[in-house]
């Protein structure tokens, strides 16, 4: 495999691994902390609404992400740049659940849904950013910048 190969399938693969463990785990941490559900009953109750075309579109933008950072051939910013939209992304998941959750709790079943479901939308903002960063970065290397 290519160099060039093997540093987008390292950052889509670590995509694809953050979108699982933020798309079961800040569930499941909102439905513990405001339905006092155990573990396994979030968990049975997140999986039993699995919708695999949402699903898919909640990974679109942890895969473009992972793309934008792979096309990056100077590790530490693309690392850098991963992390920090990471960071974005962990911060849209758990207020977006969280808030989802308190609404729910308060029978604003509306907010609830709309909570929820911009989560996606707010993190494409985010991979646009971090695609204006990636031309940024991409140039300061072509003109021999550190």
């Amino acid at each position: 495999m290519s160099p060039r190969a093997l540093r987008y399938t390292r950052f889509v693969g670590a995509a694809v691994i953050a979108r699982v463990a933020f798309g079961l785990g800040f569930p499941l941490l909102a439905r513990v902390k405001y339905r006092s559900e155990s573990f396994a009953e979030s968990l049975a109750a997140i999986v039993r609404y699995f919708e695999p075309i949402w699903q898919a579109f909640e990974l679109l933008a942890f895969v473009l992400l992972g793309v934008i950072c792979g096309s990056l051939t100077q590790q530490a910013r693309a690392l850098g740049l991963f992390v920090i939209a990471l960071l974005a992304f962990s911060a849209i998941y758990y207020l977006g659940y969280m808030s989802s959750e308190a609404y729910m709790q308060r029978r604003a079943w509306t907010a609830a849904s709309l909570a929820a479901g911009f989560v996606p939308m707010k993190c494409l903002g985010v991979v646009v950013v971090a695609f204006l960063a990636r031309l940024g970065l991409g140039r300061g290397h072509e003109r021999g910048g550190a």
